[in-house]
C-alpha cells in the first residue's frame, strides 16, 4: 500500500492576504523613503534615533488610519485613508546636534527651523531643548486680530492660494482665518526688520578766529605791579550725551534680569504680563509697528533729540503711532512675550548717534 501525503498551504483569510506577514518582496529605495517620512511624522519619540530613524525597533511602526463600514465577519468592508494632514513635529536635542543637521533630517530648511523657534544666527541649542520641526520649509504665523490671507501674504511674500492650498491650513469649521490660530506659510520668507531712523548729526560750526593780542603797554617801574587773575578751571565734559529734561525714566515697573554686555545690546526688565509701558523721557515716536521685528516683536522707538533714541521691545499691544509726540510717563503700551522673549518683560536700549549704549548711566 502506498500512502500519498498532500500538503496544502494553509488558508490565509482576507485579512492576512494584505498584512506585512506575507509579504516577501523586498521594498524599493521610493518605498522606504515613503514608509520613513510617513512614520517620522506620524511617530512620538523622545531620542535621536527613535525620531529620525524609521528602522528604529524601539516604537511600532505607524498604522495606516482606515475607515471601515459593515459587520466584521461575513460581509465585504470598504476602507479609505483618511487624507493626510502635516503637523509640527517637536525634537529633543541630543549631545552634538546642529540646528541645520537637525532640518536636513526633517527635510526642511535650517531657517524654517530657526524661525519657527525664535532663533538667530549665533544661538545655541544644549542637550535637552524642544526644537519645533514646521510641516515644511516656510514660516508658521499665529494669526493676530484684524489680519487678512492678503495681509499675511504679502507680509511673508506669498500668494493667498499657497496658504490656503497647504493641508496643514485646512479650514476649521469651516473656517481658515481665525484669531490665534498658527498657520503654515509654505515659502515664506520673513520679512527685515526696517533700519533704525536716527538724528543727522549736528553741523560742524567752524570756531570764531582767535583774537590777535595787542602789545601790552610799557609800566613804569613806580606803578603798581599788574596782578593777572588766576585762570578758572575748564568745567568737565559730560559724561552722557546731553539729553533734553535730564536722565530717563524706568519705562516698566520691575527687577532687571539681564544688563547691557556686548552680546546683549540693552537692559531686560521682568514684570508681568500686560503691565503699563511708559515713556522714558519727552519726545516723538519714530517706529511703532507690532510683528515679528527681527526678534524685538511688537517694537516702539522714541527719538528725544539730541541724537538719542529709546527703544521697547516684546510688547503685547501698543498705543501709540508713528510722529506722534509723548511726554515722560506717557502710556506707550503693555508688558508682552513676543518676538525672541522667553517670559514677560520689556526689552530696554538706549541708542546714542544710532549706537547701542548702556542704558543704566541714563536712568533715574
Amino acid at each position: 500500500m502506498v500512502l500519498v501525503a498532500i500538503f496544502a498551504s494553509p488558508k490565509r483569510t482576507e485579512g492576512e492576504s494584505n498584512s506585512a506577514a506575507w509579504t516577501f518582496e523586498p521594498f524599493s529605495k521610493s518605498a522606504r523613503v515613503t514608509n520613513s517620512v510617513a512614520w517620522l511624522r506620524a511617530t512620538p519619540n523622545d531620542t535621536f534615533e527613535g525620531q529620525i530613524l524609521p528602522d528604529s525597533p524601539s516604537k511600532p511602526a505607524a498604522q495606516t488610519v482606515a475607515a471601515v463600514s459593515g459587520n466584521v465577519r461575513g460581509n465585504t468592508t470598504a476602507s479609505a485613508e483618511l487624507p493626510y494632514r502635516p503637523r509640527i513635529s517637536s525634537y529633543t536635542v541630543q549631545r552634538g546636534d546642529t540646528i541645520s543637521g537637525i532640518a536636513r533630517a526633517y527635510g526642511v530648511s535650517t531657517q524654517s527651523v530657526m524661525w519657527a523657534n525664535h532663533k538667530s544666527d549665533g544661538d545655541l541649542i544644549s542637550p535637552g531643548d524642544r526644537i519645533r520641526i514646521p510641516p515644511g520649509t516656510g514660516v508658521l504665523h499665529t494669526v493676530q486680530p484684524g489680519e487678512t490671507l492678503e495681509g499675511i501674504a504679502a507680509k511673508y511674500s506669498v500668494t493667498v492660494k499657497d496658504i490656503t492650498g497647504d493641508a496643514f491650513n485646512v479650514p476649521e469649521n469651516g473656517v481658515i482665518l481665525t484669531t490665534g490660530r498658527e498657520l503654515f506659510v509654505p515659502g515664506g520668507v520673513m520679512p527685515q526688520p526696517k533700519p533704525v531712523a536716527t538724528a543727522p548729526p549736528a553741523p560742524v560750526v567752524a570756531a570764531a578766529p582767535a583774537p590777535v593780542p595787542t602789545a601790552r603797554p610799557i609800566v613804569p617801574q613806580s606803578a603798581a605791579p599788574v596782578v593777572t587773575p588766576e585762570p578758572k578751571p575748564l568745567p568737565a565734559a559730560p559724561a552722557l550725551a546731553s539729553l533734553p529734561g535730564g536722565k530717563l525714566s524706568y519705562p516698566v515697573a520691575g527687577q532687571v534680569g539681564q544688563l547691557f554686555s556686548s552680546a546683549h545690546r540693552g537692559i531686560d526688565i521682568l514684570s508681568a504680563m500686560g503691565n503699563p509701558v511708559y515713556a522714558s523721557g519727552d519726545g516723538t515716536v519714530q517706529f511703532a509697528e507690532m510683528g515679528w521685528n527681527g526678534g524685538f516683536g511688537n517694537l516702539v522707538e522714541i527719538n528725544h533729540g539730541g541724537g538719542i533714541v529709546t527703544r521697547y521691545a516684546h510688547l503685547s499691544v501698543i498705543g501709540v503711532s508713528e510722529g506722534q509726540k509723548v511726554t515722560r510717563g506717557q502710556l506707550l503700551g503693555r508688558v508682552g512675550q513676543t518676538g525672541i522673549a522667553t517670559a514677560p518683560h520689556v526689552h530696554f536700549e538706549v541708542l546714542v548717534n544710532g549706537n547701542r549704549s548702556d542704558p543704566m548711566p541714563y536712568l533715574r
